[in-house]
């Protein structure tokens, strides 16, 4: 799941990902693993959200957390810089189910 050019910063879902959320809020780092090329913690920036219904939003702001309210498949869209100021960005989808 893991992408990444050498010396790059990785951006990967998280092991609570790897299965469907139900509705609720979640913690972005929760969801997101973000890792500079050593394997230390990286900056996780959440840029924006396509939700269930199609409508993006984008992310003016430091998101720490996200709601997901419906059922569906939603889209985010992140960066992750490490110390060296080098950056990835990466749609990750989430299905969501039913609560």
């Amino acid at each position: 799941m893991e992408e990444c050019s050498e010396g790059y910063p990785v951006v990967a879902m998280s092991q609570q990902t790897e299965d469907a959320l139900t509705i609720g809020t979640y913690k972005l780092t929760d969801l997101i693993s973000a890792k500079d090329a050593a394997g230390n913690d990286a900056r996780l920036t959440l840029l924006g959200v396509k939700y269930a219904d199609g409508e993006w939003q984008e992310c003016d702001q430091n998101v720490e957390e996200i709601a997901f309210q419906a059922r569906g498949i939603y889209t985010l869209r992140v960066e992750v810089r490490d110390g060296k100021q080098r950056a990835v960005i990466k749609e990750i989808k989430l299905p969501v189910n039913g609560g």
